[in-house]
């Protein structure tokens, strides 16, 4: 493979957007099959598992185009039994590259890959096993990654290096390092910019710009987000004291979001920002006035001194704040949902790192039981209570011992499931999706024990999930859940050893009988019962499990286990196929 490295912000996304644009301007493009993915973007493009799932397809479809649809059937029965786990994916991908090659030899394939640093840490740790290395003469393979992200440009070094190149040569003819601007290249491109849009600057507010520039870390993104700043300049202002002290891209950013917080009010800026981030995929519109309805902080600083008849974030808020973001922001559809996310990945970090960590107890407390709260439709169709400030109790004559006040937040149904008026199932997969993510970045006080009550011992969403994602994707979320432990400040109680306990047996059903649960989900109540019925009574997440599976699998499948008949995990079986 050829890979394209460089700093987050120097322009590798635009380097492989011109490489799959002048793949077109080859001579004898119509024999050239270009296969183009931007990681990350898209739900589909979130894991190599999904990435490499589309690509085969998209090549069995190309397969049946060239060969007049013979065999469409063997081909894509094949294509659905092997694309169960990645290893035999990557495999089927290979043999496909090489069967185009047999039917048309002229035929070149050329597969881009954008932002291997956008895939799961799993997806980084197992490189080795999926990145393609030898390939048809006719296919050229281009990825992109920044080089401090996961090991993962170290790791793509070493195996070019095992294939037999030495190192210097490695990187020379198979490693390109997308280099920072100089300051007069970056005085050129903001002229030109500025030119297009009819701007110009004056002497004095060059001189600070040249300034910034000799002292800056020059990459385009840095360059992007200075010109969208002094785009908005007169010729009569003075740059900002703390714009001129930005020196590099995480110090923009912040500056940017600071002067959101002027405009809109540090709050509401604060945790629109915090509830955007932490959703994988993305937000809706929906979903984020929900949250901040549910969000006091957020109404107090709101309705400082009114009551309102619903008690419920004004829409022009966000839509406010999203308008002024409007730059920096995407919309794309996860989920079947229509959603908005940061375009850039350095919007995600400085997000994380200047509000995310440095949360207190007490704004964890704040902010994550709302996510949870959300999900699990706590005060859908009730009320919220909710004190009054100072004020309010004055203006209203209330008294200040006086019982909370209470409100509906209308906040809009999250059930797993939603039944049609003809009988067809539709289940949520945002909150599918999302829910497991949220617990990842949730405070420790409350993530192990609601990973074990919400998602992985509870009947009804896992047999959602079993029935809308693979086996892969939920293996990455218990993975994600049970490897991130020592990162975070569990008390190591006997009760929360006790939850990892049972996490660790879930982790090891799945082992056993989780492909079988993926092929038919209605199975998931039998499985269960008959393989973990010796831990009933004594461990109460898997009590619980088993009484739901009992309580609501009927309807899925008539199967019913009395004992326990099937090998339970932590015997001498460990993997099931």
């Amino acid at each position: 493979p050829f890979v394209v490295t460089g700093e987050s912000g120097c322009g590798k996304t635009s380097v492989m957007a011109i490489v799959h644009k002048l793949v077109d301007d080859m001579k004898n493009s119509t024999d050239c099959l270009r296969i183009t993915r931007f990681l990350g973007t898209t739900v589909n493009t979130s894991s190599i598992y999904k990435t490499y799932k589309y690509i085969s397809l998209q090549l069995h479809y190309f397969l049946n185009l060239i060969t007049g649809n013979q065999s469409f059937r063997q081909r894509y029965e094949r294509y659905q039994h092997e694309s169960r786990d990645l290893n035999s994916l990557t495999e089927l991908i290979v043999e496909q590259l090489r069967e185009i090659h047999s039917i048309e030899p002229k035929r070149k394939i050329v597969i881009i890959l954008d932002s291997l640093d956008q895939l799961t840490p799993n997806d980084y740790k197992s490189v080795s096993k999926w990145l393609f290395m030898r390939l048809p003469v006719n296919v050229k393979l281009i990825v992109s990654t920044i080089p401090n992200h996961g090991n993962l440009l170290d790791l793509i070094t070493k195996m070019l290096i095992k294939r037999g190149d030495n190192s210097e040569e490695a990187t020379r003819n198979h490693i390109l390092n997308v280099k920072e601007l100089n300051p007069e290249q970056s005085e050129l491109i903001l002229r030109n910019w500025l030119d297009v849009a009819n701007q110009t600057l004056n002497d004095s507010q060059w001189n600070h710009l040249r300034n910034i520039f000799r002292k800056g870390k020059l990459l385009p993104l840095f360059l992007k987000l200075i010109y969208d700043i002094v785009i908005k300049w007169h010729s009569y202002d003075e740059p900002d004291p703390d714009f001129l002290s930005c020196l590099k891209i995480d110090e923009i950013i912040v500056y940017l979001f600071r002067q959101l917080e002027r405009t809109h009010g540090p709050l509401i800026v604060k945790r629109s920002i915090c509830y955007m981030t932490v959703f994988k995929n993305g937000i809706s519109d929906a979903e984020l006035e929900d949250l901040l309805s549910l969000d006091d902080d957020v109404l107090y600083s709101v309705f400082q001194f009114h009551l309102p008849p619903i008690r419920r974030l004004p829409t022009i808020l966000w839509v406010r704040i999203k308008n002024d973001l409007a730059e920096y922001l995407v919309e794309k559809e996860a989920n079947d949902t229509q959603v908005v996310f940061w375009y850039h990945r350095r919007f995600v970090d400085v997000a994380q790192e200047n509000y995310l960590k440095h949360f207190t107890a007490d704004e964890n407390k704040a902010v994550f039981p709302n996510i949870l709260d959300f999900y699990n439709e706590t005060w859908k169709g009730r009320e919220k209570p909710f004190k009054l400030n100072d004020y309010l109790k004055k203006k209203l004559n209330k008294q200040k011992d006086e019982v909370d006040i209470l409100a509906d937040r209308f906040i809009s149904s999250q059930a797993i499931e939603f039944v049609t008026d003809d009988g067809q199932v539709h289940y949520n997969k945002r909150k599918l999706t999302e829910l497991p993510n949220c617990l990842l970045n949730i405070a420790s006080f409350m993530a192990i024990e609601k990973a074990c009550e919400l998602i992985f011992y509870s009947y009804e969403f896992m047999h959602a999930k079993f029935s809308c994602e693979s086996l892969n994707e939920i293996n990455d979320d218990l993975n994600s859940l049970l490897s991130d432990r020592r990162s975070w400040s569990y008390e190591r109680d006997t009760r929360t050893e006790n939850m990892f306990q049972q996490l660790r047996v879930f982790h090891n059903l799945m082992r056993l009988c989780g492909q079988q649960i993926n092929d038919h989900p209605d199975s998931f109540g039998f499985q269960v019962t008959s393989r973990l019925l010796t831990y009933y009574g004594k461990k109460k997440f898997i009590t619980k499990l088993i009484d739901e599976s009992d309580r609501f699998s009927m309807k899925h499948c008539a199967l019913v286990s009395p004992y326990a008949q099937l090998e339970p995990p932590g015997g001498y079986l460990c993997f099931s196929l």
